[in-house]
């Protein structure tokens, strides 16, 4: 099992730079960031955890500016539930036990209500399964799945109109692989309905001070709107940026999203609450 301080061995400034989990392209360090560094951090405008004494590196891409870190690659599922996903998690982002289920239930409830009785969902990387109880509720017919907890199997090869992913994609070191798992289950004719902030005007005025970048939560890596381009392009599908956290992927857009493109503007942001300038460093 992994332990925290074998993340020393991912930051050795005579390794070479790790290729680009999206595109593969060359890649330089952009900084470091010390792994108890938590996003409640920034908004409490006070540390949840003491100095582990590791410094995080994240390395940018060249090509698609896709931001991340390579010290996690090797874990398995074990060392995250013991090492990030643990009983200490909610310190680092208390909305995910149920303010975030509750929003993302009553956005999705307004933004595909009117088809809810036909529509399929699956919430990949739902939890404990929270929002899809919540959208039952509802009136929809949706199943969640996450490999971090105790969720019922879903079944492969079934395919749905509606895969939602909240704050999963940046939690993840294998992109190629989430991706292609996700837009698995909405097959030719289906939508990825997904939420994770680009790299945006606070990431340019912060660096790595930006509060998303935050080890302790699991947050691996941050996208910009060309590394999602080409992640989606590679797997055959079309990538379109909504709001900067909002997102959406699909073949082709299906009478019941049509919406989510021609009313974009007035799309909320429900997981992006504004930034602090507490400086955890």
């Amino acid at each position: 099992m992994a332990n925290i301080y074998q993340l020393d061995a991912a930051f050795d400034g005579l390794a070479p730079a790790p290729a680009c989990p999206c595109c593969n392209g060359k890649t330089s360090l952009f900084g470091t960031k010390e792994f108890n560094i938590t996003g409640n951090d920034y908004f409490c405008g006070e540390r949840q955890f003491t100095d582990s004494g590791i410094q995080v590196p994240y390395y940018t891409c060249n090509t698609c500016s896709y931001l991340f870190t390579n010290a996690m690659d090797s874990w398995s599922d074990e060392d995250f539930k013991n090492l990030i996903y643990n009983n200490e998690y909610i310190k680092t982002d208390p909305p995910f036990t149920y303010d975030r289920p509750k929003g993302n239930a009553e956005m999705l409830a307004h933004l595909f209500g009117a088809t809810r009785n036909v529509l399929t969902v699956l919430d990949y990387g739902g939890g404990n399964g929270l929002l899809a109880k919540m959208l039952k509720g509802k009136g929809f017919c949706a199943k969640s799945y996450d490999p971090f907890h105790d969720n019922p199997n879903i079944q492969k090869g079934k395919r749905y109109h509606l895969v939602t992913a909240f704050e999963v994609v940046e939690h993840v070191p294998d992109q190629k692989k989430l991706f292609k798992d996700m837009l698995g289950y909405i097959g030719d004719t289906g939508v990825l309905f997904f939420s994770t902030l680009l790299q945006n005007d606070d990431f340019a005025q912060d660096g790595m001070n930006w509060w998303y970048i935050c080890p302790r939560n699991g947050h691996v890596g941050f996208h910009t709107e060309a590394s999602l381009k080409t992640l989606a392009a590679s797997l055959g599908y079309k990538y379109h940026n909504l709001t900067g956290e909002l997102h959406m992927i699909c073949k082709q857009v299906p009478g019941y999203a049509r919406h989510l493109l021609e009313e974009k503007e007035q799309l909320p942001c429900p997981n992006s609450p504004k930034s602090r300038r507490f400086d955890a460093a």
